[in-house]
């Protein structure tokens, strides 16, 4: 499944992914988003735990992207992808690029910007993390 609206980070306001949502048997979100990791110490065994009906550690739940500047992030990103599809690069990224600025920590606007740039970072063989951890000092340090 493909999110290229991403209305799923939108409505229940997560910024990363991969990201968990866990939903009861009534289909209702019970704990989320969470920023899953399963190299992450402790995450396997919570998310076992859970599904053995003993709870999770709300320590795991990652906060939600900042609400404020949420809205207009959001717009900003879909107009964004509309001009992608129209084949507006230059326009896309600009989009991109304000979203980003209204929610910095958001990693989903980041990365689509990175991978439309670099697109050989992510579509080349696996995802270049360590190159991702490289890119975020440059652009924290200008």
């Amino acid at each position: 499944m493909v999110d290229q609206d991403n209305a799923l980070a939108d409505s229940v306001g997560f910024s990363a992914v991969p990201t968990l949502l866990l939903f009861d048997i009534q289909k209702r979100l019970r704990l989320g988003p969470i920023n899953f990791d399963i190299r992450r110490e402790g995450m396997a065994e919570a998310i076992l735990a859970w599904a053995n009906g003993q709870g999770l550690n709300s320590a795991l739940a990652k906060p939600r992207m900042e609400a404020a500047n949420a809205d207009e992030a959001a717009r900003l990103f879909r107009q964004g992808q509309a001009h992608f599809a129209a084949g507006k690069r230059e326009d896309a990224l600009a989009s991109w690029r304000g979203a980003l600025e209204l929610a910095p920590r958001n990693w989903l606007i980041r990365k689509q910007i990175w991978a439309v740039e670099h697109p050989d970072r992510f579509y080349d063989g696996p995802v270049d993390f360590d190159w991702q951890r490289e890119q975020l000092k440059r652009e924290q340090a200008n």
